[in-house]
């Protein structure tokens, strides 16, 4: 049933069968506007004028018997009048509105009703009604009808014929490749509304992009990218296949500030270089406290993968070793020096995987996200921003230096409360030195 249905709807998508089936209405339609409607207007024409000739005849004829005050006569002449082929029946009544003679069905029937006065001199003697049988003339109709469908029917049929002659081997053609293209290539997209050269087109284009870009992505990968990233890359690919969910986690953004002032000293070219080799440093320190690379690649995820929150210390040390090796200006080479804010929130995510440029991306949603948003959107100096919902998930203040920075307004009229990070304990601090040291001797 199913294949069947899916056959039709594909026949139904062709614009060669949707021009076919045009062209065949359109001929109905002249068959019906040239031959059956000029047929059954002449037929309804006719039958009208034989009603009013034949009531104007016999108004005549019962005129004459009435100024000779002939009744018999005329009552005979009505049931005769009555009795012939096509009338149903036959009235004539006074102008005070009484019957004189009448003869078999009169008012009240669906037959059509012809009058005719009966005028004498200039005097009225009274009304000649009679009633038409109007199941001739529907016979007639139904004739007309039932010879417009023979002509549909046999232009339809003459119509399948040339379809299955000359069209229809070559769909049933295109469907078969259509199906095969389909298991052994799912990733490839067909439109059977084309017509099949244009079909094997598009085909033939998508083949070649697909060819050219694994090769592209294959080259990529082999060329900059280590043994974990790769397997990275893979573990992402196997999500891919899971649905998203729901987790407890942080997030640190990084904002270039003098991107304008940059811009307008530096080329394109070397403007590349330095974000290019900003990201490297992002990269090699989220690797470190294992954080993960999102959409945005100025935006890195840390989850809690041990439910003990320490998932919060490590986005801390990531943003402070990162803040250290993105402000010192001994590192870049660069004039004038690029300045780096950072932004911390933490939070409910829902989080999963997008394919993205032929790779799967790890995306991030939620209220957590637009709160670092509209933090990151007030951070405008080279320091560390942290939201408040961040001191939630693990008792700091043993391990971290803060200090209030200010109350920031979020959509729908909440507030947030905005620290500022300015150091670790003496014992965190040696370490997290000794990171940046270590990091900055691998550039």
């Amino acid at each position: 049933m199913w294949p069947v249905l899916d056959v039709v709807r594909q026949f139904l998508r062709s614009p060669t069968l949707m021009m076919a089936v045009g062209s065949l209405l359109l001929l109905i339609a002249l068959n019906a506007s040239l031959l059956f409607w000029p047929t059954q207007s002449q037929l309804q024409a006719q039958w009208t004028q034989q009603g009013e000739r034949l009531a104007t005849e016999y108004a005549h004829r019962a005129t004459n018997l009435l100024t000779l005050d002939d009744r018999i006569s005329l009552t005979v002449e009505v049931q005769r009048w009555a009795r012939q082929g096509g009338i149903t029946g036959v009235e004539i009544i006074d102008p005070q509105g009484r019957t004189i003679a009448q003869s078999g069905q009169s008012g009240g029937t669906p037959d059509a009703e012809f009058s005719a006065p009966l005028n004498y001199e200039e005097s009225l003697l009274g009304t000649l009604s009679l009633w038409q049988d109007q199941a001739l003339l529907n016979q007639a109709r139904w004739r007309g009808l039932a010879l417009l469908g023979l002509s549909a029917v046999l232009m339809s049929a003459l119509g399948v014929l040339l379809w299955r002659r000359f069209v229809s081997r070559q769909q049933q053609a295109q469907l078969r490749l259509n199906k095969h293209l389909q298991t052994h290539f799912p990733g490839l997209h067909v439109n059977t509304a084309d017509e099949p050269a244009a079909q094997a087109e598009a085909l033939l284009s998508q083949l070649e992009q697909h060819y050219q870009h694994s090769l592209l992505v294959i080259n990529d990968l082999q060329q900059h990218l280590e043994d974990f990233q790769l397997s990275d890359i893979h573990e992402r690919f196997l999500a891919s296949q899971r649905a998203g969910e729901i987790v407890e986690g942080a997030l640190l953004k990084i904002d270039l500030l003098n991107l304008d002032d940059l811009e307008g000293q530096l080329t394109a070219d070397t403007i590349k270089q330095l974000l290019d080799s900003t990201r490297q440093r992002c990269e090699d320190v989220m690797r470190l406290y294992h954080g993960e690379t999102t959409q945005d690649p100025w935006l890195f995820l840390v989850r809690d993968h041990t439910d003990e929150g320490d998932f919060i210390q490590r986005t801390l040390c990531a943003g402070y070793v990162l803040n250290r090796m993105l402000q010192e200006s001994d590192d870049w080479t660069v004039r004038p020096h690029p300045e780096f804010c950072v932004s911390i929130m933490a939070g409910p995510l829902y989080i999963g995987i997008q394919t993205g440029g032929g790779l799967p991306v790890l995306t991030v949603f939620g209220q957590t996200l637009a709160q670092l948003e509209a933090l990151s959107s007030h951070n405008r100096d080279a320091q560390i921003l942290i939201g408040e919902p961040v001191f939630q998930y693990a008792a700091l203040g043993t391990v971290v230096e803060a200090e209030i920075y200010r109350d920031i307004s979020l959509p729908g009229s909440e507030m947030l409360e905005v620290w500022r990070l300015t150091g670790f304990a003496d014992n965190w601090l040696k370490v997290l030195e000794r990171q940046v040291q270590a990091l900055r001797e691998r550039l």
